[in-house]
């Protein structure tokens, strides 16, 4: 849901006049660095429990597919 309304709101700065699509790049750059966050805590030893573990990898997963 978040994604979706991130998405909403920079194809709409698009459609108001933005060049380029240059909402919808900052938008893509800020979902890649809040991947990247993700996956360095699953690659950090201790950082989260085994079971955080097996949902954030899974959510990775489903992410990295939906690109």
């Amino acid at each position: 849901m978040a994604w979706t309304s991130g998405a909403e709101s920079a194809i709409r700065q698009m459609g108001a006049g933005e060049s380029d699509a240059v909402g919808t790049r900052a938008y893509l750059r800020h979902c890649s660095s809040q991947l990247e966050e993700v996956v360095g805590l699953v690659r950090r030893e201790g950082a989260v429990g085994a079971r955080d573990r097996k949902t954030l990898r899974s959510l990775i997963i489903v992410s990295v597919h939906a690109k």
